[in-house]
């Protein structure tokens, strides 16, 4: 899928484009992290749970639980929903 291209050109970016560069390797890895938590979600459901009532989608019983676990949600995914 295309978060997988996404993933593969970021990382190509923080070994070659940005190893020079302290400051741009810390944000390139920041990124790095935010894009496989994202990614995570998406392989997982498909979709992002935290967005289902807002979008008027009914949730699984696996995202419900998901979405109930407030102690591992991700902070973009509480602040979103």
């Amino acid at each position: 899928a295309s978060h997988h291209f996404g993933r593969r050109v970021l990382d190509w970016c923080i070994e070659e484009e940005f190893a020079s560069s302290p400051l741009l390797k810390g944000q390139a890895a920041y990124t790095k992290g935010f894009l496989e938590d994202h990614t995570k979600v998406i392989d997982r459901f498909g979709r992002y749970p935290h967005r289902n009532a807002k979008l008027g989608r009914a949730s699984t019983e696996e995202e419900l639980e998901w979405l109930a676990d407030a102690d591992n949600l991700p902070g973009w995914a509480k602040s979103q929903g």
